[in-house]
């Protein structure tokens, strides 16, 4: 072999060579691309997730926060009706024990007042007898 065919060989295989390197550059090159676009789909699909996630605690915290404000409306108009018919009891109890003590107090003073009740009869039916024996009495 001479030196142009030496040479010939050598520029043949430092082209191969070179385009070993450069496949191997772009493959090297492709997966890195493959590595990052993964990443960049891992990465969106982890905040999707995240933001889905927000989205239903927001919702949760609205409907808690609803329910919560419905209860309370539910509460507070079951205490009003509880006031309502317990101030209308209460009148309902306050009626009653005044004619409970209208009718005791009467028959109390119907009890007191009977002796009395009872002499004024007698001195009445006394002063009417003396009456009638004045009127019938010969003079």
């Amino acid at each position: 072999m001479n030196s142009s065919g030496h040479r010939r060989e050598k520029t043949k295989t430092r082209r191969k060579t070179l385009a070993d390197n450069n496949r191997q550059s772009q493959q090297v090159h492709d997966a890195s691309w493959d590595l990052v676009n993964s990443f960049r789909e891992t990465n969106q699909t982890v905040m999707d997730s995240l933001v889905n996630f927000q989205d239903r605690n927001a919702k949760l915290t609205q409907n808690v926060f609803l329910s919560w404000m419905e209860l309370l409306t539910q509460q507070t108009e079951s205490m009003q009706h509880v006031q309502q018919q317990w101030a209308q009891q209460f009148r309902k109890q306050q009626d009653a024990y005044q004619k409970l003590a209208s009718a005791s107090m009467q028959t109390y003073m119907d009890f007191l007042l009977a002796p009395l009740s009872f002499s004024r009869q007698l001195v009445e039916a006394t002063e009417s007898s003396i009456q009638q024996e004045r009127e019938f009495a010969p003079r």
